[in-house]
């Protein structure tokens, strides 16, 4: 919770408590956990985050070790620091401690030059002196301006921890900007947390800010019950007609935070239909609650041109995980959720299907059996598993179909179990959830009815390196191709992936200028395809895992478009063509085989 952690996480070198869990999560080994930790689901996003914070840190420290100058004078030193500045640009770290008891020997004078620092247009001098000036300890509160200043040119946040040191109205709200700036997470959030009820004040300029009010709720929810104290405070603001509707908006966020107790009043605030952002406010806070009250009050999901009527996220995303997590109590819903079945967008679709099953709509069983033709395998796999929960038996031949031809075997089985489900003796529809995740997942936080990579098998291990389709032996390439030569309109497709950042892919005509033909998911690899290219495009980012295979086409060397071929079985690493107009693409230790169209299937694995 404080920065760089001091964490040796090497078990075999003595490491501590955490390491036993965090070692075997960083080497890809979930299996190695002690039994205490398998298996848990971590809701908290101040969980999610600083797991992944401790990841990355941690792992730089393993590889980095303690950092010493050698320098007698501060001149000497702060030009030692511009050299470990560099690392810090691009997201590397060194332990701070050390360097923080070195500079300490030069007074008031070293603390001055780190906080000029904090304001650099050079990134990694930002980055390095928020580090060091975390440790440095010792702050007063004519410090927060200076401070205060630091944090808004360096919204990492490793400052905030000064602030939170001083904790003075001023330092708290400093913080709050902070927050406000990111919407959400880093360490300002952490550092809010730890302050506990005196931040709750002020929260309430977040909670007011349509932006910004999800990080105040988060923030509430992790400072726990003593928020309750305030709890009679804010349903008086929200019931109060003569308060100015932003208070009693942000009143209303406020008890969001705190859920099923103040339902009826939220309910009350839901009533107001002449003030449609408090109405929209209550309507969020209840779903949030997964108040069946609301069930009537869904709207008709997933039709076009239907305006957005909530505010922090996708309507239809919203309904959708609230229809899924109110089970049965929602089954009258389903006419509501059934058009979402045809949405074009795949995250629709599935959710569709997830939630269909979770409420037990039988009648959804001709729609799902649709779906059981989707190009995304999630989407099928959910369909399967929600026709077993609603016993949709009129959906057996279809079942039968994907339960022998689709491309991949976990999808294949998952329609097998289903009817076999459907063929025992008095099976009644499921009210529960199905929760169909991998007992050896390395992700510890997830819904029980996810439907991602994580449900998949493990990795296969193909020790001769080669794989099979028909007559054609192949082998992984060493590295990625990320730009390929389209002949036919005379120019270059090329791209490149930043990681989690994403990735695009421009045309570059030999005459012309260069245009973005596709922006968003990282670009693992290129192929030429006749007059086009294959692309594959994906995401591995903490809990995110996800990957597609798409055609890249123009009909007249201008304009391109992307058409998915289908989503892979987790994020691509490797991409190569190994016949014309035959590609394979590496995911989850899998050689994906497809064409422009379709995915084929898995190639097997040559014997050694």
């Amino acid at each position: 919770e404080r920065g760089v952690p001091k964490v040796n996480i090497n078990p075999a070198s003595g490491g501590s408590p955490l390491s036993s869990w965090f070692w075997p999560i960083s080497r890809g080994r979930a299996r190695e956990l002690p039994s205490q930790w398998r298996g848990v689901r971590c809701t908290s996003l101040r969980a999610v985050v600083a797991i992944g914070l401790l990841c990355v840190v941690s792992l730089s420290l393993a590889t980095t070790g303690k950092t010493t100058l050698q320098c007698q004078t501060l001149i000497a030193c702060m030009q030692a620091l511009e050299g470990i500045a560099e690392s810090y640009a691009d997201g590397r770290v060194v332990d701070a401690v050390p360097l923080v008891e070195q500079m300490k020997k030069f007074g008031e004078p070293a603390r001055q030059s780190l906080l000029v620092w904090t304001t650099s247009s050079e990134k990694g001098r930002r980055n390095l002196a928020g580090s060091l000036l975390s440790q440095w300890h010792g702050w007063r509160p004519e410090d927060v301006p200076a401070l205060a200043n630091g944090m808004q040119m360096n919204r990492e946040g490793l400052l905030a921890w000064a602030l939170f040191e001083i904790g003075t109205p001023e330092a708290i709200e400093a913080l709050v900007e902070d927050v406000r700036g990111r919407i959400g997470g880093g360490q300002s959030e952490f550092a809010l947390v730890r302050t506990g009820v005196a931040t709750v004040p002020y929260l309430m300029t977040l909670l007011e800010d349509d932006d910004a009010y999800p990080a105040a709720v988060s923030i509430l929810r992790e400072i726990g019950d003593p928020v309750r104290v305030y709890a009679d405070q804010w349903a008086k603001v929200v019931n109060d007609e003569r308060e100015i509707v932003a208070k009693r908006v942000g009143a209303v966020r406020a008890l969001q935070a705190i859920g099923r107790p103040y339902t009826a009043t939220l309910r009350q605030a839901l009533s107001e239909r002449d003030i449609p952002r408090l109405q929209a406010a209550a309507t969020l806070a209840l779903l949030d609650a997964r108040d069946p009250a609301l069930v009537d009050a869904m709207p008709a999901l997933c039709e076009e041109k239907r305006p957005a009527q909530l505010v922090g996220a996708s309507d239809e995303s919203i309904w959708l995980s609230y229809a899924r997590d109110t089970g049965a109590e929602a089954t009258a819903a389903g006419p509501k959720v059934v058009p979402c079945l045809l949405s074009p967008d795949a995250n629709e679709r599935l959710d569709a299907a997830v939630a269909l099953g979770a409420i037990g709509y039988g009648r959804s069983a001709p729609e799902l059996a649709r779906v059981l033709r989707d190009k995304d395998w999630r989407v099928v796999f959910a369909a399967a598993r929600s026709l077993e929960q609603i016993s949709g038996r009129e959906a057996a031949s279809d079942l039968t179909a994907v339960s022998q031809t689709h491309w991949l075997p976990e999808v294949r089985r998952r329609a097998l179990q289903t009817l076999n489900s459907l063929a025992s003796a008095g099976a009644t529809p499921s009210t529960g959830f199905v929760d169909s995740s991998n007992p050896t997942s390395s992700v510890l936080w997830r819904h029980p009815l996810t439907v991602d990579s994580e449900i998949l098998d493990a990795e296969p291990y193909c020790p001769s390196s080669r794989w099979r389709w028909g007559l054609t032996e192949f082998d992984r390439p060493v590295s990625e191709r990320m730009s390929v030569r389209v002949e036919g309109w005379r120019g270059v497709l090329f791209g490149e992936g930043r990681g989690e950042f994403g990735g695009e892919i421009r045309w570059q005509p030999d005459a012309g200028p260069q245009q973005v033909v596709h922006s968003g998911e990282n670009l693992i690899g290129l192929e030429a395809d006749g007059s086009g290219a294959i692309a594959a495009i994906g995401l591995n980012h903490m809990s995110f895992n996800r990957g597609k295979a798409v055609s890249l086409h123009s009909d007249d060397g201008q304009s391109w478009m992307t058409t998915e071929i289908g989503t892979l079985p987790a994020s691509p690493t490797r991409l190569r063509s190994i016949a014309p107009g035959l590609f394979a693409v590496w995911s989850r230790g899998r050689a994906v085989v497809f064409n422009h169209q379709q995915i084929l299937g898995l190639a097997s694995c040559v014997p050694n």
